[in-house]
């Protein structure tokens, strides 16, 4: 998703839009898959999720 594995669903969207303040205009623009790391797409996510924890502290 955030890495271009697979194309973002619509709800994907909303929620990056709604939590992480992404704006939709960002997320919705054509892009290419790419292959990543195994284990890449898991500390990326980790990282936004103590990013907004953090936020909200």
């Amino acid at each position: 998703m955030l890495l271009r594995k697979r194309s973002l669903t619509w709800e994907m969207i909303r929620k990056l839009n709604q939590e992480l303040g992404i704006p939709a205009e960002i997320l919705i623009q054509p892009y290419e898959s790419v292959q990543i790391p195994a284990g890449v797409a898991e500390l990326m996510y980790d990282i936004a999720i103590e990013s907004k924890v953090d936020e909200k502290q």
